[in-house]
């Protein structure tokens, strides 16, 4: 019975691998083995030229934050630096460069700007901060969760 999960595995993981390649072809790259790359893991290889400055790979974080030191110089939303930005007047901290990335940042920062607000006129340090986000995000991901699935979420507490 052993023999056959393992074998069921590799036939899974073959057929990902398949996917992947055949996913990456076009981009120019290709998968690369963990055998081959000596320490572990596995990688991607350029399978043509890539021209200077082109963009390969672009990644969304999970969540982020102003940092301490630039909290009333960067907008909340887009990171840019600016002069003048306009405050979120309900907390006084989210700071943005336009009504548009204002209302854009809005979904993210609506959990977090109560809280904010509560905490008037300190502000809670950017790794606080950040936790916070991340927090606020797991919540509303597992409520849409429970809610797709016709149930509700999980309360977390001892019963």
């Amino acid at each position: 019975a052993d023999g056959g999960a393992a074998a069921k595995g590799a036939a899974l993981a073959a057929a990902d691998w398949e996917r992947w390649e055949l996913a990456l072809a076009p981009l120019g790259l290709g998968l690369v083995p963990s055998g081959e790359l000596g320490g572990g893991g596995r990688g991607l290889a350029a399978t043509r030229g890539f021209a200077r400055g082109e963009v390969i790979l672009r990644a969304s974080p999970t969540a982020f934050v102003v940092n301490d030191a630039n909290l009333r110089e960067c907008c909340h939303h887009c990171l840019a630096r600016h002069r003048k930005l306009l405050g979120c007047s309900a907390c006084g901290c989210a700071r943005y460069c336009s009504v548009e990335h204002q209302r854009a940042a809005w979904p993210e920062h609506k959990a977090e700007c109560t809280l904010l607000a509560r905490t008037r006129p300190r502000v809670p340090g950017q790794t606080i901060r950040l936790l916070a986000r991340m927090l606020s995000r797991l919540r509303r991901s597992a409520e849409g969760r429970g809610a797709a699935e016709g149930g509700k979420p999980a309360s977390g507490g001892a019963a």
